[in-house]
């Protein structure tokens, strides 16, 4: 069971864009028009037997999100899962998807927007 506490348990490594179509380098847009940015961050489970691992978090933000290593974390951190049926002989994909509402730096207060 996957099971996160988003305020100790996942910190941000990096920020980059999300690119809609690599060809043109042009960025995804959200629902809304707001640019998504992919967030690299480490879960580390409190369960020792667990090893750390690196995640994708997508965030919504008209500017790209600040945030300090491994002192950030997110707000409103979402994790679902996706299936992929297979089709055209490719095989069907599974797996966890993470989407946050923004990146919050540790002792941060609460922001609106």
């Amino acid at each position: 069971m996957f099971k996160i506490d988003p305020a100790t348990d996942v910190k941000v490594l990096s920020v980059m864009p999300r690119v809609q179509d690599r060809s043109t380098g042009e960025q995804k847009l959200d629902v809304d028009g707001v640019a998504v940015w992919s967030v690299t961050a480490l879960h580390v489970s409190a369960d020792p037997s667990e090893k750390p691992e690196l995640i994708q978090v997508s965030v919504s933000s008209r500017n790209e999100p600040e945030f300090q290593v491994l002192q950030s974390g997110f707000e409103g951190l979402m994790v679902g899962h996706y299936s992929i049926p297979a089709q055209n002989n490719r095989p069907a994909a599974s797996g966890l998807f993470f989407k946050a509402a923004r990146v919050v730096t540790a002792g941060a207060k609460k922001s609106e927007g």
